[in-house]
């Protein structure tokens, strides 16, 4: 039987992080875009990836970025997901994923992957033009539900999950991953008690799942 994962998302500082691995999540993002509040420079993220330990799945976020930053991120930094946003130099990215033996991770909206036919191990879904602002899927959409329930194996699914509403993702669509980051903030920062709030739901939904 799958057991869903948690990935907190918008890791930003190094208390956030170990808040994160103390509370035993399976995999931390770290955001590369200059328009979302949770930006980093590529020094920092270094630095709080390289104090992550090997057994945490690392995503890094990006969004717009140059080929020369593409570069230099592989470059300079270690990690397991590029979970990629957008259009722009997508083949760069695709070209310095397989190079570096970085899995990639494509975004889609809610919408198209009704349309579409994912070929990856894993993918990510989430409202239109979310990007960690909280924004919830259509779950009431029928073609919606079908759809995630049928790819469960291998999607992630993000955006406005919070302690209110994971089990109930977690126990109807059974997900590889649920990715949350506004979910678990308090006056825009990461919050031990929120963390330990969700972690508390998806372990029992699992449950559930299991022995069900």
């Amino acid at each position: 039987m799958h057991i869903t994962k948690i990935k907190i998302c918008g890791i930003k500082d190094l208390k956030s992080l170990n808040i994160c691995l103390k509370n035993r999540v399976d995999g931390v993002g770290f955001v590369i875009y200059k328009k979302s509040s949770r930006n980093l420079s590529i020094k920092k993220t270094r630095k709080l990836i390289n104090r992550t330990p090997n057994n945490i799945i690392k995503f890094l976020v990006i969004k717009d970025l140059s080929k020369e930053k593409l570069r230099n991120i592989f470059k300079n930094i270690n990690f397991d997901f590029l979970q990629f946003y957008g259009k722009r130099n997508k083949k760069t990215a695709k070209r310095l994923c397989l190079k570096n033996k970085v899995d990639f991770l494509n975004v889609y909206d809610e919408k198209s992957i009704i349309k579409k036919n994912k070929k990856y191990s894993l993918f990510s879904i989430e409202a239109k033009e979310n990007l960690g602002k909280g924004k919830k899927i259509d779950f009431n959409n029928k073609a919606i539900n079908k759809k995630i329930k049928k790819n469960k194996k291998k999607i992630m699914i993000s955006g406005g999950i919070n302690f209110k509403n994971v089990y109930y993702i977690v126990r109807k669509y059974k997900p590889y991953f649920v990715d949350i980051s506004s979910g678990v903030e308090y006056k825009k920062k990461k919050n031990k008690k929120l963390i330990k709030m969700i972690i508390n739901e998806v372990h029992l939904a699992n449950f559930v799942n299991v022995f069900q």
